[in-house]
Order: C-alpha cells, then sequence, then structure tokens
C-alpha cells in the first residue's frame, strides 16, 4: 500500500515536472518567435504586431534569416512574372515590391544622407538637423533619381541571366548594417532608431555578420568583399563627419551595399566577355 502510494506520487511528480518542462519551452518557443517577428516590424514595412523595442537584441541573431527570407520573396515575385510578363516589365515590379515592402526606410535613410553629406555644412550639428529635416533637398533628389536608374538597369541587365543575385545583393545590404554596427558601434544621438539599435551592443552584430558573410561569399566572393568593404569605409566616414552613426547613415549604407554588390557582378560579367 505503501509502494502504491509512493509511486503515484512520483507519477504526479513526474507530470508535474513535464508539464513545467513544456511550459518553459512554449514560453522559449513564443520568444524566439517574437523576436523573429519583430525582425521584420524592424528592418521592413512587414508588421506582425511585434514592435517592442525589448525584443531587439533577440532578434539581431534573426537578421541573416529575415535577410535570406526577404530576399527569397522577392526572388519567388520576380521569378513568377517574369513567367508571365515581358522583359523589362518584371524588373521594374521587382523594384516595385522590394521598395514596397522591404527598402523604402533605408531609401529615405539614402536621401538623408545625401543631403546631409552631400552639403558644404562642416558642423556635426548641422548635418544632423539636415538629417533629420523631413524637406526633400537637391542633393537628395540627384542621388535617388541615380540610384534607382541605376538599379534598375542593373536589374535588367543582371537578372535574367541569374535571378538568384537578388537574394544575395539583399543580404548584402543587411549585411553592411551589421557590419558597420560592428566595426563603428557609436551612436551619434542619443536617440532615434539607430540609437535603438546600436543600443544592443557590438557583440551582438558578430555571428549574425559572419553567418550572412560566410553564405554570400561562397556564392559572391568578389561581391561579398567590395560590398562589406563599401559598408565599411561609409561607417569610417560617418563617424568622422558625425561622431557615430544614425538610422539613416544605416539605410544608406544598406543601399550602397546593395548596389555596390551588383555592380561588381556587372562589371565581373562584362569582362568576361
Amino acid at each position: 500500500m505503501i509502494n502504491r502510494f509512493r509511486n503515484e506520487k512520483n507519477k504526479r511528480g513526474a507530470i508535474k515536472i513535464e508539464k513545467k518542462a513544456i511550459n518553459i519551452l512554449k514560453n522559449i518557443l513564443k520568444d524566439e518567435i517574437s523576436a523573429f517577428a519583430f525582425t521584420f516590424s524592424f528592418l521592413s514595412r512587414i508588421n506582425f504586431g511585434f514592435y517592442k523595442p525589448e525584443l531587439l537584441k533577440k532578434s539581431i541573431k534573426y537578421i541573416p534569416l529575415f535577410s535570406f527570407v526577404s530576399g527569397g520573396i522577392i526572388f519567388v515575385s520576380y521569378y513568377i512574372s517574369k513567367k508571365f510578363l515581358p522583359h523589362p516589365i518584371p524588373e521594374f515590379l521587382t523594384i516595385l515590391i522590394q521598395y514596397l515592402l522591404f527598402n523604402y526606410f533605408h531609401f529615405d535613410g539614402l536621401l538623408d544622407f545625401s543631403d546631409a553629406f552631400l552639403s558644404h555644412k562642416k558642423n556635426r550639428e548641422d548635418i544632423l538637423k539636415i538629417m533629420d529635416d523631413t524637406k526633400i533637398g537637391s542633393f537628395a533628389v540627384l542621388v535617388g533619381v541615380i540610384y534607382l536608374l541605376a538599379k534598375i538597369e542593373l536589374y535588367k541587365s543582371l537578372l535574367p541571366q541569374n535571378t538568384k543575385i537578388i537574394i544575395f545583393s539583399f543580404s548584402a545590404g543587411r549585411l553592411g548594417i551589421l557590419a558597420s554596427s560592428f566595426l563603428f558601434p557609436k551612436p551619434a544621438k542619443s536617440e532615434g532608431l539607430g540609437y535603438i539599435f546600436l543600443s544592443a551592443g557590438r557583440k551582438t552584430f558578430l555571428l549574425p555578420c559572419i553567418i550572412i558573410f560566410s553564405i554570400n561569399f561562397y556564392f559572391f566572393p568578389y561581391e561579398t568583399i567590395f560590398s562589406a568593404l563599401s559598408s565599411a569605409i561609409f561607417g569610417f566616414l560617418s563617424l568622422r563627419r558625425i561622431n557615430g552613426l544614425t538610422g539613416d547613415v544605416l539605410g544608406a549604407i544598406c543601399e550602397i551595399s546593395e548596389i555596390v554588390f551588383l555592380t561588381t557582378n556587372f562589371v565581373i560579367k562584362s569582362a568576361q566577355f
């Protein structure tokens, strides 16, 4: 009788432990899914309702996954559209989808960066003031138009021959954000998205940076190297001019890293003929 009672007690204890373990695993899984969803909310216009700053540090490790999943979405959209539409309509649609869903804020950063850094202002506060200004200046218009025209031409030239490059050029942009944040982890301001992102800490950026660099380098070695170098150069320029990075600077670096990746591939392909 005593043994039976003990067995029942042990069984109930084991069930309680099992339930606790399951609940712990559920909470961990929920937190990780929330962190991954937050990556989309923070780095794109796809909002899953998980925009919580406390998830930022945990979400950074998912940037490689975000990069290749998002690049895959753009890849699929181009692949489907080129089956039904004549060239170059799929390339225009791909640019439109990419910027509506993923690159809109980064492109806005490029415009603000262009206005501020191409101005004749030397003072740090004046440069930051221009970047914070909601008005679009002449330098922003000039750089924005040239950038989009160049990217459209690169897509028209490269995508029909090697569609997968769109995945890796997209991830190269996010590698640029991670690399510059790791190399120059100092925020230029004590507020804003750049400050929030950089507050995750330098070490947080290292592993996802290595992951994207390794995958991209395997498929596109020269493109990856030059793209990463461009992010380091513009990150250093920002450090010298405004004593750190901002959200606009990181957005600009993302766009610059993408187009350097594509341009390098175009030069390599052209040299082979």
